[in-house]
């Protein structure tokens, strides 16, 4: 392919994702919601990927001890009105054998009681369509899968992500937190 038509597919490619799938544009956010599976409380306990929730906030908390990095990023779709904890390890984190289980949580500020909380976690259940998913207790040891998510918690409500940090003998090592 010739450079200037590289260059014009990179350019319409990168307008046409910046049109839907950020939401810069005022079409982008009804284009987006149309395709969206869900929102706010009938996203709870849903794969955020599977129902079409675009990222429009994050934020992030980062581990890294030697050249090993794994990072939580607290997900949220302004879309969906959801979000959702992912994390990523580095080769280095991978190659060391790290293992990692990350949850995110919601509560409403104005209920602060147990019946208002919501809870995902990864590794666990998947896209239950629960507002309290239980953990399978274990640590996600993999060289290939990531990034590793969670299934979403409304995002009208507070959020914490965190995420837990195993060396390869399933000593506890870290835990990180990243809130909106």
């Amino acid at each position: 392919m010739p450079r200037n038509r590289h260059a014009a597919a990179l350019t319409a490619a990168s307008l046409m994702l910046l049109t839907t799938g950020f939401g810069l544009f005022s079409g982008a956010s009804q284009a987006s919601a149309a395709v969206a599976g869900c929102n706010g409380g009938s996203c709870v306990g849903h794969d955020p990927y599977t129902y079409g929730c675009p990222v429009t906030s994050t934020t992030t908390a980062t581990y890294t001890s030697g050249a090993a990095t794994v990072t939580l990023y607290n997900r949220y779709s302004s879309t969906c009105n959801s979000n959702w904890a992912e994390a990523v390890e580095n080769s280095a984190a991978q190659q060391a054998g790290w293992g990692e289980d990350h949850s995110i949580f919601a509560m409403s500020s104005n209920q602060p009681n147990a019946s208002a909380l919501q809870k995902s976690c990864f590794p666990g259940p998947s896209n239950t369509g629960s507002s309290w998913e239980e953990c399978n207790g274990t640590e996600y040891y993999g060289a290939t899968g990531w990034p590793a998510w969670t299934d979403m918690v409304d995002g009208h409500h507070y959020t914490w992500a965190l995420l837990s940090v195993w060396d390869r003998s399933h000593h506890f090592l870290k835990q990180i937190q990243a809130n909106q």
